[in-house]
């Protein structure tokens, strides 16, 4: 796959990863904002199943925590690509200006 397809995949899963995270950090926010009396459902495909809102909470702490970590070493592949494709560049400028001056 050359770098720049995989640099597109890699960008295109950081907006992925970062919606999620951003996803689970708003209904973390709403559910902690509601009484702790309130009944709480978890989606499970295409059913409702009750789940405390302590337990619902903490499964959003533990993805987002996971969506942020994946973020970062996508954040990392991002830059070690775009350094790769940077220098790939540099390299074949170098070669056409060497050529030109030994062909002039």
């Amino acid at each position: 796959m050359s770098s720049r397809r995989q640099l597109a995949n890699v960008e295109s899963q950081l907006t992925i990863q970062y919606r999620e995270s951003r996803k689970n950090e708003i209904t973390k926010s709403e559910l902690e904002a509601l009484p702790n009396s309130t009944e709480t459902y978890l989606s499970v495909g295409k059913m409702f199943s009750s789940k405390p809102k302590d337990s619902i909470i903490a499964d959003l702490e533990k993805q987002t925590k996971l969506t942020k970590a994946t973020y970062e070493s996508l954040t990392k592949k991002k830059k070690f690509l775009e350094k790769e494709l940077k220098d790939a560049s540099d390299s074949l400028k170098d070669f056409i200006h060497h050529s030109t001056r030994l062909q002039g």
